[in-house]
């Protein structure tokens, strides 16, 4: 059965009902010593004096009858936790227990002052005196039992929901028609954050909500627009994780930048990061708001060793309140190795190869390959520091080399991603920069190079190929990395060497050759001042036989000469010596035979050009 007595029985503002026994006494058997009972609810009265009532007696009590098909129905939930420590039975809606309780008896019996009792047996924010059904008018009457009817109590969020656009749902209110909704942000204090009227237990807004606290409030609405009582303040709480934004996995660079998309009501965010590889945790524990920058990225201040960096990211609202925290990101860092030295040419057969020190580098592997043979002349190498010197000397020739970084094997033993090669020349030989393969420039144009390691000086030698002219311009001697023209070249095409010369005058192979055009020289607004403009009638109407001194040999082809005055520019070395050879390419083109009036036709129309 429910109580048997012992000693006298006290029952207020009690439920007493649902038990089952051998039909002596199902809820209640008092003893000899009697019991008192005032504003309870006793469901079947079998085994006691009491007067069977469904409503209440002068006492307050609803009394049920002997028999289960008299006996009251409290309309009670099932024993389980509905908030607080301890297990309750929820009143559910339409309870003859909702407010009928006695405000009188609702004291604390266990003090002499025995003061009205805040909470019900759940404590907390569970209120002993509640208006639960939110029907007549106040003052609210208590309930009988250990919980008070919550009436309309929130479901779901209970009380944290992880979205911006939650579902709240409620317990229906007998006769209630719809319900009205009124939520509040506690976190901005915004109030009517979001309105609703709905014709069912559940509201989920249109838009977005924001991380935060919220108060929410709901009320019945009976037939003919008959608005019940509000209910108690409700609270829930809005967490949703942060979302990163897309990042690689693989990171080449030792700070990399941590980005995230906005959350709505995070005025802050909490950088969690974990060195996983080294297994320290919380490396990295920061706060990111508006005063520290923008709020949806953030770059380490300190470079992340290689290996593998676990980060975790919250919002973090107004009041302080966090969110959830979001999804790993995991980042491999695998810095990338940025060679510094030496110049991409040097006269050194044994230069000293220099690049960055990679964070979290146990060592580093060296690579050289010759672009001629496709050959590995070193291949990975182990280096301990970020620099290597050979032991022999290298050939002369072409090369590319690059580095990678190995990291610790505690760290898993990886190496560095995406290596930058760096060409390198032995020997050397210089890169033009400007001008480039078929560029067209000025009557001076300034020729540019890389430097050379070990180079004291450099020669610049450049053909014209339109009008085959050798030296077009041969100078030596240059201690800077350009070289502009003092005199102005005529137009056309034109073929460009340069090399380097070191200290103890060795010479350089050639440069790769650059081929480009310098620009015609403007034409005269009044060509008519010009006599050379104006070609003879007699030209245009008949062949011209140009003699020589003898009168009997036509006129030696335009490009027979070097020193010739309209083609030929004057160079400190019009016909280089032995020891310094041309390149292969700048030779004199042969003469072309051709009758003479065409040869002064070609002679006059050069001359032009020159003007």
């Amino acid at each position: 059965g429910g109580i048997r007595g012992g000693n006298e029985i006290i029952l207020r503002n009690s439920i007493v009902a649902g038990n089952t026994d051998n039909a002596v006494a199902s809820d209640l058997l008092p003893s000899q010593f009697g019991m008192q009972t005032a504003f309870s609810l006793i469901g079947r009265s079998e085994g006691t004096n009491l007067t069977p009532s469904t409503t209440p007696d002068a006492a307050g009590n609803q009394i049920g009858g002997i028999t289960a098909a008299t006996a009251i129905n409290p309309k009670l939930g099932p024993l389980q936790l509905n908030g607080g420590t301890t297990m309750t039975h929820a009143l559910q809606s339409g309870s003859p227990a909702i407010d009928s309780g006695s405000l009188a008896l609702a004291v604390d019996e266990t003090v002499t002052e025995k003061p009205a009792l805040l909470n019900d047996q759940r404590g907390g924010r569970f209120m002993r005196v509640l208006d639960g059904d939110h029907v007549g008018t106040p003052p609210a009457v208590v309930d009988l039992g250990a919980a008070e009817f919550n009436g309309i109590r929130l479901i779901f969020p209970a009380p944290n929901a992880f979205t911006l656009k939650p579902t709240f749902q409620w317990n229906a209110i007998a006769g209630a028609v719809k319900y009205q909704v009124q939520i509040n942000n506690v976190s901005t204090g915004v109030a009517k954050f979001r309105e609703a009227t709905v014709t069912g237990t559940s509201y989920t807004p249109s838009a977005e909500m924001a991380l935060g606290e919220f108060n929410i409030w709901i009320r019945p609405v009976f037939a003919n627009d008959v608005a019940g009582n509000w209910s108690t303040v409700q609270t829930a709480f809005l967490l949703p994780a942060v979302t990163w934004t897309d990042m690689p996995r693989t990171q080449l660079i030792s700070r990399p930048t941590l980005a995230w998309n906005n959350l709505k009501g995070a005025v802050k965010y909490d950088i969690w990061g974990d060195n996983f590889s080294a297994g320290i945790k919380q490396a990295f524990r920061v706060t990111v708001n508006a005063v520290t920058g923008t709020t949806t990225s953030w770059t380490p201040p300190t470079d992340l060793d290689m290996g593998k960096h676990r980060f975790w990211l919250r919002g973090i609202d107004a009041k302080g309140n966090p969110g959830k925290w979001s999804l790993l990101y995991e980042a491999l860092v695998v810095t990338q190795v940025k060679p510094t030295g030496p110049a991409a040419s040097t006269f050194d057969a044994t230069p000293t190869f220099t690049w960055n020190a990679v964070p979290g580098a146990a060592g580093y592997q060296f690579f050289l390959r010759n672009q001629a043979t496709n050959a590995m002349v070193i291949d990975g190498q182990a280096v301990a520091v970020n620099n290597f010197t050979p032991a022999t000397d290298i050939a002369a020739g072409n090369y590319k080399w690059w580095v990678l970084a190995v990291s610790s094997a505690q760290a898993g033993s990886i190496r560095s991603g995406g290596a930058e090669q760096r060409s390198l020349n032995i020997g050397g030989q210089p890169t033009i920069t400007s001008p480039v393969n078929a560029a067209t420039t000025g009557t001076k144009p300034t020729i540019t190079w890389q430097a050379v390691d070990g180079a004291v000086s450099y020669n610049v030698f450049m053909n014209r190929t339109s009008a085959p002219t050798g030296n077009a311009l041969n100078v030596t001697g240059i201690t800077t990395t350009s070289f502009t023209p003092s005199t102005a070249l005529p137009a056309g095409d034109y073929r460009l060497w340069l090399r380097a010369v070191d200290g103890s005058g060795t010479l350089s192979s050639w440069s790769t050759e650059v081929n480009f055009k310098i620009a015609a020289a403007d034409l005269l607004t009044t060509p008519a001042a010009d006599p050379l403009v104006t070609i003879p009638t007699q030209l245009l109407t008949r062949p011209l036989q140009l003699l020589n001194s003898n009168d009997e040999q036509p006129l030696t082809a335009r490009n027979s000469s070097p020193h010739r005055t309209l083609n030929s520019i004057v160079t400190a070395d019009p016909v280089p010596a032995a020891d310094n050879p041309l390149p292969a390419q700048p030779e004199i083109a042969p003469a072309v035979s051709q009758p003479a009036y065409l040869q002064l036709l070609d002679h006059i129309m050069e001359h032009w050009q020159l003007v």
